[in-house]
């Protein structure tokens, strides 16, 4: 039976798609992490049985999430799906917010335990957003246009996620100003 552990990355380095170490601080792991992070996130919220009714695109969404980190880590296969995926994504926001009553206002996700998660999935989006535009500044070996596809993706998923929390919120919490 194969070992999990291999050991060579007790020193602190860990090997990129290519083969090439590097140390595990180096931008490109973070950048890893966090979209692994998020594809932890959705299969929390999955296992729980969230998100029923959009079960088929999550599944779909982390299934790009691993090719976007085989991208990130070197691989140069496009992600040929990224772009009719955008449009999926937009589809289903879409949907969302011709059943749902939402004006433009900042909304507390707390009425609800399933729209509270998805508002955490959106929080998360934004970090692995942001997190992608610092790696992307440094990192040339990702042709221009790789890079745009996946950031307007990163960035739908986060508005897909403040969607998917407004779909299962029970009763809308406006943020105000009173205290």
């Amino acid at each position: 039976m194969p070992k999990l552990y291999t050991k060579t990355g007790d020193s602190g380095t860990s090997s990129l798609f290519s083969g090439k170490r590097l140390s595990k601080s180096d931008r490109v792991f973070e950048a890893l992490g966090q979209v692994d992070e998020l594809n932890a996130l959705i299969s929390l919220g999955l296992s729980k049985n969230y998100f029923k009714k959009f079960k088929n695109i999550l599944l779909k969404i982390q299934h790009t999430n691993y090719l976007i980190m085989a991208v990130l880590a070197g691989d140069k296969r496009p992600i040929v799906e990224l772009k009719e995926l955008i449009d999926k994504i937009e589809q289903n926001i879409d949907f969302i917010l011709s059943k749902k009553n939402l004006g433009f206002r900042f909304l507390l996700f707390n009425t609800s335990l399933v729209s509270a998660e998805a508002n955490f999935l959106r929080v998360s989006a934004r970090k692995t957003e942001r997190v992608l535009v610092s790696f992307f500044k440094k990192n040339q070996q990702i042709d221009n246009r790789t890079k745009l596809l996946i950031l307007s993706y990163i960035n739908r998923l986060s508005d897909f996620f403040f969607a998917v929390a407004v779909w299962y919120d029970e009763e809308k919490t406006e943020l105000t100003r009173e205290i």
